[in-house]
């Protein structure tokens, strides 16, 4: 690789906004503090590349991005409007879905599972109900890695066969029901799975019709089309577009209602936009305002859970969001997380949208997810 595009690579890619940080009481400095953040990141090989797109009172006053898109070309720049898996950030679709459904009068969020999917109604799951799945409270399997076991085993693994729900909850439950946080995908795809059956379509097709078209998110996909699979970051073998030839063939799989959907920065800003003006985009209603009012409130008391060896004696979660404890974000800022990893963070008493993408093949680096938010939110003025 020539020196010009070893210069290039760790350049700062300059993407569209609506103000200047000035015009949206930011104090500019900072992101150029941003900047060089990630850059040594990315300079000592912890991260293959990083991306950020901070707003405040619904104008994007940064754009930004740094790093190669493929871990296999050191030609191609990850640029602020690149493709990205998401992963969980998936879930906050889910969530807002399944908030959609019960303001239409389909489900309760206390009902039990086993009102609709009859593999529930067994003694041990008859329990479960639609709020411990959107709060991680169900005790049903926890995510791969959650227990800091040394050989991890993802839940999918069990989820096989002609039922998959009925594979997927063999075995004992880890908790009782509302007893402990256990994050878990799998009761996501469960809901996703909900999703179906009350709205008559395939999980994916309902997310796409009733959140990514209104919402206006033009280069969000379960699927990337093939002609923009140039566009999408990868960071390994396994982060290569699938052409989901393989799904086609196994109708029985799970939704991918836990983390299969591919996005970008200014999508994913559009989504958080929608929650921070209470349920409306461009003039369209969405969601109530009640609705991401009860979304975005904690619902847990003393609850505790493990949490990655943490092991927190009471856990704060809202319905299907992660809710901020500590740092200098407001207390009522609400968030998701995903693996690979990116984020998206809405502080309403600011309305200020943070959402980052620090893409990786290597172990969980504090410093590039938990880190920029401590310079983000102090450069508000």
């Amino acid at each position: 690789m020539s020196q010009e595009m070893v210069e290039s690579m760790y350049d700062v890619q300059y993407g569209t906004i609506d103000a200047t940080p000035e015009e949206a009481g930011y104090y500019a400095p900072k992101l150029d503090e941003l900047d060089a953040h990630f850059m040594e990141l990315v300079q000592t090989g912890e991260l293959q590349c990083a991306s950020y797109l901070l707003s405040r009172n619904g104008k994007v006053f940064a754009s930004r991005s740094m790093g190669k898109l493929d871990f296999r070309d050191e030609h191609k720049l990850f640029l602020p409007d690149s493709i990205r898996r998401i992963a969980s950030v998936t879930k906050l679709f889910t969530s807002l879905a399944v908030m959609k459904l019960m303001e239409e009068g389909k489900l309760l969020l206390d009902q039990p599972i086993a009102s609709w999917i009859p593999e529930f109604d067994t003694p041990m799951h008859k329990g479960i109900t639609v709020f411990h799945l959107l709060t991680h409270t169900s005790g049903m399997a926890a995510d791969s890695g959650y227990f800091t076991e040394p050989y991890p085993r993802g839940w999918w693994e069990g989820a096989k066969g002609d039922n998959w729900i009925k594979s997927m909850l063999a075995g004992t439950l880890l908790n009782e029901p509302g007893k402990a946080w256990n994050y878990s995908s799998s009761g996501f795809a469960v809901l996703g799975e909900l999703i179906s059956i009350l709205s008559g379509l395939e999980y994916e097709k309902y997310i796409e019709r009733n959140l990514i078209e209104p919402v206006g998110m033009e280069s969000t996909f379960f699927k990337v089309p093939e002609n923009l699979h140039e566009q999408v970051c990868v960071t390994s073998e396994w982060d290569l577009p699938r052409t989901d030839k393989a799904d086609e063939s196994n109708k029985k799989r799970p939704p991918r209602a836990g983390g299969g959907l591919h996005s970008t920065l200014r999508d994913l800003w559009q989504l958080g936009q929608m929650m921070l003006n209470h349920g409306e985009c461009d003039g369209r209603r969405i969601l109530g305002r009640k609705t991401i009012e009860l979304m975005t409130r904690n619902h847990l008391h003393n609850v505790p859970g493990f949490h990655w060896g943490a092991r927190k004696p009471a856990i704060k979660y809202g319905l299907g969001v992660q809710l901020r404890e500590i740092g200098l974000a407001s207390p009522e800022t609400y968030s998701h997380e995903g693996a690979g990893r990116c984020a998206i963070y809405i502080d309403p008493v600011e309305q200020f949208i943070a959402v980052y993408m620090v893409p990786t093949n290597t172990r969980f680096i504090e410093r590039s997810v938990v880190h920029p938010r401590s310079i983000m939110w102090s450069g508000i003025l």
